[in-house]
């Protein structure tokens, strides 16, 4: 399993905790279900895909 599928995981279900047990702001529950389905997403996209998202990062943080 990739690492980004793994974290995505690991925000949702986060996400679902707090939004279930505590009153937290609807804003950072909203960042952590967009930045969890985001990394799940890129987390389940083919190796072709991946490697060419991991290349532009790579050059746009250069």
């Amino acid at each position: 399993m990739k690492k980004e599928l793994r974290l995505g995981i690991l925000l949702q279900a986060i996400y679902f905790t707090l939004n279930r047990f505590l009153n937290i702001h609807n804003f950072v529950l909203g960042l952590l279900l967009g930045l969890g389905l985001g990394l799940i997403i890129i987390g389940i996209l083919p190796k072709r895909a991946y490697v060419k998202i991991n290349q532009l990062k790579k050059t746009a943080t250069r």
